[in-house]
């Protein structure tokens, strides 16, 4: 069965790694669903961000609880050629695609999801680990997919091991579902290894309990 997931600023990054990842498939986003992304929202059920921004004020965006807002005027504001602009947000410049010169909706602006998850990264380092560990398994997976013609026993890159061995913990975890809170790092990392003993990113369950501690407070 199908999981249903709740989109919302409360949203688990584990349960967004998988609802996101038809997104993190394409390069290319327009600026509807990367600001959706940074807010947790579902790009298919919000109805336009940036919708009627010609006549947004600042007050609009003190009082409306709609958190694709924030990033969505950052972004145009980091595009932008103001100097004073940039330092307000960390001098950190979002180069676009494709910038029309009349903006109705997010929808009319086309952004590289690598460059846009980069520099949502280096503005938001505290709100965006989802956008960050999402992206994360996109490069895992197009690594595994780079390499998949080689042995399934064959050793691996400790990077691409390492993804692959997170991967399988959050897989791990969205079947416990609820129930892994009440799971120790020792007891989950015996679950791992016995579920990866016969892939090429095996490894005992001591070592993968220390990694468990780092992800789990990740996660």
């Amino acid at each position: 069965m199908t999981k249903e997931f709740v989109w919302g600023i409360e949203m688990p990054i584990a349960d967004f790694v998988l609802a996101s990842e038809k997104y993190f498939k394409k390069p290319y986003w327009n600026l509807h669903e990367a600001c959706c992304l940074v807010a947790k929202c579902d790009p298919e059920q919000h109805p336009g961000v940036g919708q009627g921004y010609l006549d947004w004020s600042e007050d609009d965006l003190v009082s409306e609880a709609d958190y694709t807002r924030r990033p969505f005027i950052v972004a145009l504001r980091c595009a932008g050629d103001s100097p004073a602009d940039l330092h307000f947000h960390g001098g950190h410049k979002l180069p676009l695609h494709t910038m029309p010169r009349k903006i109705e909706t997010g929808k009319d602006v086309i952004v590289d999801s690598k460059v846009f998850v980069d520099w949502a990264v280096h503005v938001w380092p505290d709100g965006t680990k989802h956008l960050k560990a999402a992206y994360d398994e996109r490069e895992a997976r197009k690594a595994q997919s780079t390499s998949g013609y080689l042995s399934g026993k064959q050793k691996t890159g400790p990077a691409i091991k390492q993804s692959q061995q997170r991967q399988a913990f959050v897989e791990l975890l969205k079947e416990l579902g609820a129930g892994a809170k009440t799971h120790s790092d020792r007891d989950l990392a015996a679950a791992l290894a016995k579920r990866i003993s016969e892939e090429s990113f095996s490894a005992n369950s001591e070592t993968l309990r220390k990694k468990i501690s780092k992800w789990r407070s990740e996660l």
